[in-house]
This record gives C-alpha cells, structure tokens and sequence, in this order.
C-alpha cells in the first residue's frame, strides 16, 4: 500500500494527474479501505482544484480510521492548502488533525 501511494503522491506532485487516478483507483480497488491511498486520491482532487471531489475522498479516509499522523500531514500538504481555508476540504482536514 505504501509504495502504491508513494508512487500516487509522485506522479501527482509531476502533474499527471490522470496517471495519478489511475494507479491509486486501481490499488484502491484491492484496498478499498485504506486512509493512506484515500488521501493519497483527495489530494490529487486537492492538485485538480476539486474541493468538493478532494473532500469527498478525504471524508472517506476519515471512515477508514485516518490515524493522528497522517492527519497532521495532510494539515500541511500544500495541496489542500492551496484550497483555501475556507473551502470544504481545509475545514475536514482541520477537523482531523489534533490539536497541538
């Protein structure tokens, strides 16, 4: 799982978003409840300008049992960041990070 979001958070952050989709749909339909390659798929939502496909998967990861770390991650990604605060998928992500 690891190196197939590895590889989804490469090939979006070189801009093939496509690709992207492609491999972490097709990992994602083996592991369907993994945080990590759910978030992995927000954020290349988040590199499209999506915020509503972005949040929708995010919301997904949350299902899935998003751990505290990743949670803090994801707070960071500039990605999402670039969503703006006020957009849906800032204010899920701000709602799973924990509080410092």
């Amino acid at each position: 799982v690891r190196l197939q979001a590895t590889l989804v958070h490469a090939l979006g952050s070189a801009g093939h978003l496509d690709r992207a989709r492609e491999v972490a749909d097709r990992a994602l339909a083996l592991v369907p409840d993994s945080p990590l390659l759910l978030a992995e798929r927000a954020r290349i939502e988040a590199l499209a300008e999506d915020d509503a496909a972005a949040a929708r998967w995010l919301a997904r990861a949350q299902a899935a049992g998003i751990s505290a770390g990743l949670a803090r991650r994801l707070a960071a990604e500039p990605a999402f960041r670039a969503l703006g605060e006020d957009s849906a998928t800032m204010r899920l992500v701000q709602s799973l990070a924990p509080a410092d």
